[in-house]
């Protein structure tokens, strides 16, 4: 009974790591460290539940009652592992790293049960979780680099075979939103594949470009997210690129990145990919702020070179005609300059150019827009940043609706995470009404924005709730990630 309650909570503690794990884009170093910064920032939680564990031992081990035990491994459950089964997504990967490390974890604690002692191992319980799962993936890690290399050598062959003209898109925010607009223009001229379910990894790449991408298709429209030194290059193992964008550099993952620095020199590194003839386009915006970087061969793209009106929802004027868009932000227009200039270059006419401005896709959770009912609900969940917040809000701003905002506050900012709240603070402030959705009565945003705007909630259904009770017309700008279910 023991020895089976034992391996019941090791079950839950695996799928917890393994839950994490994928998060964390199966890198050991990263899980580590996200386990690391949970005992820095859950100090309290982190000590409570150290009691529950630390003080189950000492009764089990003077009363040596199974009665005990199963209640410790409750409570483990409750306040350790926390994990919901029905949303896990079990992956023959991690179905494969979930079995061996039970495996292990069954010989090890067997022997430490019946061989050693039994007190021994309710001790270091964990400790063999722990060992028993990284054991795992060192000894899966061998066949994963097969087949991870096989997957890779198919995607590149395939690349090579059907020569697409490939479009590679990166950025710190921003990316979707040009890839789509992109993919607006061309698909009414070319065969485009467009990838989907934000598989902007080097595997998610190659999965999407093996599963997904025709042999008939004639472009291949990619985003490419990095989030941490010397990842831009492993995209060279896909494809080399016709047309390279860098269309955003900010602060973002810093916790990942260390500094600005860093991350300007990992977005620029897209230069490497380019075929000999490839082009390289940069935002106007880079070049003025890194300027000391550029010492090598590209082209801008600015809002100089489009027509526009108005403060939001901006109006686009090509070739006499007035085009009303669903706009709200010149990061968005930006994405469109750009869209225009690749549409130009690869021989769209004028019909198909304005067609395709009366057809924009803005893609979903980037800013998308609905009604409902006295609502007017702008999502933008996915990426929220500091400088789009602040965009949005102040061209929001001038159609003199009252404003609403959910969120969660900016995140993956490692140092920079008092700074940038506190400056979105300011831009909250000019809003009606900030939900903040925490559980932490910490949080930064709590101390800065004013009392009377603020309504705290410590989940998106209670702010989705507080929204339907609105009575009036609003604005709701949702940036809580996981508020796009409001939309549905």
């Amino acid at each position: 009974m023991i020895f089976i309650l034992i391996q019941i909570f090791s079950f839950y503690h695996f799928l917890n790591l393994i839950k994490i794990f994928v998060e964390q884009y199966y890198s050991p170093k990263r899980l580590i460290k996200c386990q690391i910064n949970y005992l820095f920032d859950k100090k309290i939680k982190y000590l409570v539940n150290t009691i529950f564990y630390l003080g189950f031992i000492l009764i089990f081990y003077f009363f040596q009652n199974d009665f005990f035990l199963l209640i410790f491994l409750l409570i483990n459950y409750l306040f350790i592992i926390k994990i919901n089964l029905k949303s896990y997504h079990f992956t023959r990967r991690n179905l494969f790293l979930l079995v061996l490390s039970s495996v292990f974890n069954i010989i090890s604690t067997y022997f430490l049960v019946y061989k050693v002692n039994l007190f021994v191992c309710v001790i270091f319980l964990i400790i063999i979780n722990e060992f028993s799962f990284y054991l795992a993936f060192y000894c899966l890690l061998p066949i994963e680099l097969l087949i991870r290399n096989h997957f890779i050598k198919k995607a590149h062959h395939k690349v090579l075979k059907n020569k697409y003209i490939v479009i590679g898109i990166t950025g710190s925010f921003g990316k979707t939103t040009t890839k789509n607009f992109i993919y607006s223009f061309l698909k009414t001229k070319y065969l485009v594949s467009k990838q989907d379910h934000n598989y902007n990894t080097l595997m998610g790449l190659a999965k999407y470009i093996n599963n997904e991408v025709k042999d008939e298709d004639q472009i291949l429209l990619v985003e490419l997210g990095v989030d941490e030194k010397n990842t831009m290059k492993n995209f060279k193992k896909l494809f080399s690129l016709d047309f390279a964008i860098v269309n955003s550099i900010g602060e973002m993952h810093l916790s990942t990145f260390k500094s600005l620095e860093n991350i300007v020199q990992e977005k620029l590194s897209i230069r490497f990919l380019l075929k000999e003839n490839g082009k390289l386009f940069l935002n106007q915006e880079i070049e003025n702020q890194f300027a000391q970087y550029l010492n090598f061969p590209y082209q801008t793209y600015s809002l100089n070179e489009i027509d526009y009106q108005g403060e939001c929802f901006y109006k686009i004027k090509y070739y006499d005609q007035i085009i009303q868009t669903n706009l709200i932000t010149k990061f968005q227009l930006q994405s469109l300059v750009i869209a225009l200039k690749i549409a130009k270059i690869l021989n769209l006419n004028d019909y198909e150019i304005l067609f395709s401005l009366n057809n924009i896709i803005i893609p979903s959770r980037r800013l998308q827009i609905r009604k409902k009912n006295n609502l007017l609900l702008i999502d933008n969940s996915y990426n929220a940043n500091y400088l789009g917040i602040k965009e949005v809000i102040n061209n929001l701003l001038f159609l003199k609706k009252k404003i609403i905002v959910l969120t969660g506050g900016l995140i993956e900012l490692g140092d920079k995470y008092l700074e940038y709240n506190n400056l979105l603070s300011y831009e909250l402030n000019k809003c009606e009404k900030v939900i903040l959705i925490t559980k932490n009565n910490q949080h930064p945003l709590i101390k800065t924005i004013f009392k009377n705007k603020l309504i705290l909630k410590e989940n998106i259904r209670e702010g989705y709730n507080y929204i339907n009770s609105l009575d009036g017309e609003y604005i709701v700008l949702l940036l809580a990630k996981g508020s796009d279910i409001y939309l549905k």
